[in-house]
């Protein structure tokens, strides 16, 4: 394990190791956030796609969960860039889980980004931070035109 301090965060980094894989040797990094003072704000990226094709919806697999056990305040942020031809927009889907494993088939909560063709567009939104565990899912709702620099945030406060 590896630790980062930035007051007023202390970055734990480790492995994990999975029990019930079927290969022995699969590990992944593990890291974990903790505040050392209240109030405090910590964005985290929730998706990063160069480019989302034409009429794509994103897995929910593309989503690593983000925790919200002791968090109070939650804004999503979603930006990309249109095409100069395009339509429409993206729209992001909120999936919620009480245990960071099984998530809701319903949304949480959705909501569409600005729409501009041809332009760089970013939107953010206030959601509630009731569930335990939160993922998205990203919609483009253009068939014929894909974006670009999709960048999708939360920001988590006390």
């Amino acid at each position: 394990m590896q630790c980062l301090f930035e007051p007023p965060f202390v970055y734990l980094y480790h492995t994990l190791r999975y029990l019930s894989s079927e290969d022995p040797g699969v590990e992944d990094l593990g890291v974990q956030v903790l505040a050392t003072s209240t109030p405090f704000k910590l964005s985290m990226p929730l998706l990063h796609l160069d480019v989302f094709p034409a009429g794509g919806t994103t897995e929910l697999s593309a989503c690593p969960p983000a925790s919200l056990g002791t968090i109070s305040g939650l804004a999503l942020s979603v930006r990309c860039a249109y095409d100069g031809q395009a339509q429409a927009g993206v729209r992001v889907h909120v999936r919620a889980s009480c245990n960071g494993f099984d998530y809701d088939s319903a949304d949480w909560a959705t909501f569409d980004n600005d729409f501009a063709a041809g332009q760089v567009v970013g939107k953010t939104v206030g959601v509630s931070a009731r569930p335990q565990f939160i993922k998205v899912v990203v919609e483009n709702l253009d068939p014929d035109h894909s974006v670009t620099r999709l960048v999708v945030s939360a920001t988590l406060s006390s």
